[in-house]
């Protein structure tokens, strides 16, 4: 079982974990919570745990050196596929294989973001438009940003900006950063409103940002 590198106590009513870019375990938990409880989660959910760890050290320390060889771990839709190449004509998922056509290798750099684009704009689109729907916002357009400090932003003029890079996060992760932007559309700033707003919306999406937090190099890589 994975030893917590800490244990944070803090007035929050559930124990959360997570795993730092150093790929450390850090336990947050409520002051009443005893260290059975704490171990008996973080026994609970040690298949979470090594996935989370098996992600920052197998892609985050190993990024940014990525020549884009065969075997280097790539993320969409927060799952990892090993690159490989093949006589395919466009990029294929196949298992856990992310497949370039071996043709192009001396552009996969340049073939995968544009995969990612083109998939960015089919289901970040589609989240964003499913969510405005669901609580009445109205927005003058979305597009795709290539931010390297954010995930998403809202124009003055009510336009919505998402990072491309959003649909490599989970479909979970994608729902809160459409939901924060349209609800900026109503509140411009992160006031309690706003925070009600969301949490209406996606009551668990602390999740999310929890996610967001331990994941931030995503925004930055490509």
């Amino acid at each position: 079982m994975t030893q917590p590198k800490e244990i944070i106590r803090s007035k929050r009513k559930t124990i959360a974990l997570v795993v730092n870019n150093q790929a450390e375990l850090i336990v947050k938990a409520p002051f009443e919570a005893s260290d059975a409880v704490i171990y008996e989660t973080i026994s609970r959910k040690q298949r979470w745990i090594d996935e989370k760890q098996h992600i920052v050290k197998t892609f985050f320390e190993k990024y940014p050196d990525s020549v884009f060889e065969v075997g280097e771990s790539h993320m969409y839709l927060g799952n990892l596929y090993m690159l490989d190449y093949a006589d395919v004509e466009s990029v294929v998922i196949d298992g856990n294989r992310l497949i370039l056509p071996l043709k192009e290798k001396n552009e996969a750099k340049h073939i995968l973001i544009g995969w990612y684009h083109a998939q960015a704009t089919d289901v970040v689109f589609k989240r964003v438009q499913y969510y405005a729907d669901l609580i009445g916002a109205t927005y003058y357009s979305i597009n795709l940003s290539d931010a390297k400090a954010r995930w998403g932003s809202c124009g003055a003029k009510q336009t919505i900006n998402i990072n491309w890079r959003a649909v490599m996060c989970p479909l979970f992760v994608i729902d809160y950063i459409a939901i924060h932007e349209l609800s900026h559309i109503q509140y411009k700033n992160h006031s309690r409103e706003f925070w009600k707003r969301v949490e209406t919306v996606m009551p668990d999406y602390r999740e999310a940002q929890e996610w967001l937090n331990q994941n931030s190099r995503l925004v930055n890589i490509y």
